[in-house]
């Protein structure tokens, strides 16, 4: 239920975000359509990501079954706790309070019914990003000549740019499309969604023999995000999910050889008890 109450906060949110004002957008023909790559089971995919780390994203466009369009202009921005690497040089990144937003021109033919992506494209968690702190990636896709008379990409990120700091350019390599199979695509459809869930560091436990006068590390000696001896591990969420640490070293030793003797001398009551009911009897 999150995952949807999100999509629809994340499209009101876009509907709000359409920079310079869509009557530009509606006189621009033809307009690609987003597109989302789905799976085998025909539902979306969601990415997972990690806090601090980068994920590749599939950003999908369509053509709008009616001509081909030659070139496009994309509006792509994340909320919360997810970035945009500022990696390519075709494209403009600006900030707006929470969100991160980019303005993209890419120059390949969109063909009426081909299917295509934004080649190489990632997103970025903060290192500090929560579950509930990341979720969607949204794209709005417009025609080669939106925002001509406005200043072009640089002009639009300029006018979304609410954050203090001026819009830069990317430094990287040349955005462009790449065409793809398994999208969908729906005429109409104005917004385009990739979802992403931030899942915890694993780690992989190397099996050592450590000697039986090995003292146990304190609590607070042991690195964080390691579950210690007898914890459960992380959840996706990256949050912990219970358990304690077991007791180990020479205490631990003692508390095991009371409770066999405790259970020597239950064993010896039972007996006692039997054979006096035997007696009786």
């Amino acid at each position: 239920m999150r995952k949807y109450l999100g999509a629809i906060g994340v499209a009101l949110v876009a509907g709000v975000l359409a920079l310079p004002g869509a009557a530009l957008a509606e006189t621009v023909e033809p307009r690609p359509i987003p597109a989302d790559l789905v799976g085998a089971d025909g539902k979306v995919v969601t990415v997972p990501i990690r806090a601090g780390g980068t994920a590749p994203v599939t950003l999908g466009v369509s053509g709008n079954g009616i001509a081909p369009v030659k070139g496009a202009v994309v509006q792509v921005h994340v909320l919360n706790d997810l970035d945009l690497p500022r990696t390519f040089g075709n494209c403009w990144y600006y900030v707006d309070s929470n969100l991160d937003g980019a303005w993209c021109r890419v120059e390949q033919t969109i063909d009426v019914h081909g299917f295509y992506r934004l080649a190489g494209f990632e997103v970025a968690a903060t290192p500090d990003a929560t579950a509930d702190r990341v979720g969607s990636v949204i794209t709005q896709w417009y025609g080669p000549e939106y925002g001509a008379d406005r200043g072009g990409i640089e002009g639009l990120a300029k006018a979304s740019d609410r954050g203090g700091a001026a819009p830069v350019r990317g430094t990287g390599t040349t955005l462009s499309l790449e065409p793809v199979e398994k999208l969908s695509a729906t005429p109409g459809r104005a917004i385009g969604l990739a979802y992403l869930r931030l899942v915890s560091p694993t780690t992989s436990p190397t099996a050592t023999s450590a000697p039986a006068t090995t003292s146990a590390a304190r609590p607070d000696q042991q690195g964080e995000g390691q579950p210690g001896e007898g914890q459960q591990g992380q959840g996706e969420d990256g949050r912990g999910e219970g358990g304690g640490l077991a007791l180990t070293g020479s205490k631990s030793a003692v508390l095991a050889g009371a409770g066999v003797l405790l259970v020597g001398l239950g064993f010896v009551g039972f007996l006692v008890a039997r054979r006096r009911t035997r007696f009786v009897a």
